[in-house]
């Protein structure tokens, strides 16, 4: 008698935390549920942060390529023909 009292409370307290076990996994899958449709609205939002970024640098590079060629042009000019730098410029009085 002790022996089946004792095996129906093992089986009671096994059913109870299958029963516990369950309706945790349940909420947490609600949680996570919850949670993606706020994570894939900003995955969305960084994604177009990223694209201006992208946009930005590439604006970025294309101004710092034209400038160095323009300064490189200008101090090659001034070396191989002897150009006079601005401040010897001298303005013509009409």
């Amino acid at each position: 008698m002790r022996v089946r009292d004792e095996l129906k409370m093992t089986i009671a307290a096994y059913q109870t935390l299958y029963q516990s076990s369950v309706t945790f996994g349940m909420r947490k899958q609600l949680q996570s549920e919850q949670g993606k449709s706020e994570l894939e609205s900003k995955i969305e939002e960084l994604q177009k942060k990223k694209g201006k970024l992208e946009e930005k640098v590439v604006l970025f590079e294309f101004f710092r390529f034209l400038f160095l060629k323009l300064f490189y042009n200008r101090k090659f000019l001034y070396k191989t023909k002897k150009m006079p730098l601005k401040k010897e410029y001298k303005r013509e009085k009409l």
